[in-house]
């Protein structure tokens, strides 16, 4: 999903230490629909991918927190979708979402632990249709953009945590304030918009 490199050019002798980073261009088709490896495990190790529309690294900065209430709206542990597939005992609770992005690629993961990873990803690709149809529910928007909220809260409190979003967020050259106003003010109709043009498969 992530197609980069970096080059460091390096001065010594007491000269100034120089730094660059360059990024391939990513492709915007997927290069590999499924990779499978057998393992020593009693359950299936999966993760379910959707790559999305590439754009500027300041634009995925801030979709990524639109896509972590879509996925947790979806997906996520207060989810019917959860509830369902942990009570037919088909997957476990390590069973979580992700966003990874940067400049020139943005992508979706299902991870989870599994004895029928086949199964869940219909399951998962059915949902997502589902709620295509369906359309999105306003309450599960708000309670999901208010556990988002209260997450970034408690990251200002681990330092650890927090040295990692301050990274992201000078990186993408913004401000602690900004973002917390900006995840305020997305929408519902941001969410929805989501679901309708992303999770390609």
């Amino acid at each position: 999903l992530i197609n980069y490199y970096w080059r460091i050019k390096i001065k010594v002798e007491k000269k100034t230490v120089s730094a660059k980073t360059y990024y391939e261009i990513e492709p915007a088709a997927v290069k590999t629909h499924r990779i499978s490896k057998a393992l020593p495990v009693s359950l299936a190790l999966a993760e379910i991918g959707f790559k999305e529309n590439a754009y500027t690294l300041q634009e995925n900065f801030f979709l990524q927190f639109v896509y972590k209430i879509v996925l947790d709206m979806i997906f996520g542990s207060t989810s019917k979708f959860y509830e369902e597939v942990y009570k037919e005992r088909l997957v476990t609770d390590s069973f979580a979402t992700d966003v990874v992005w940067g400049a020139g690629y943005l992508a979706l993961l299902i991870s989870m632990e599994t004895a029928e990873p086949d199964k869940l990803y219909e399951m998962i690709i059915d949902e997502i249709k589902r709620q295509r149809e369906c359309g999105l529910n306003k309450e599960d928007f708000e309670l999901c953009k208010k556990s988002l909220l209260s997450h970034l809260i408690k990251t200002t409190e681990d330092l650890d945590d927090f040295a990692l979003l301050l990274l992201d967020i000078t990186r993408a050259g913004y401000d602690l304030d900004f973002v917390f106003k900006f995840v305020e003010n997305i929408s519902f109709k941001d969410a929805e918009q989501l679901i309708y043009e992303g999770f390609k498969q």
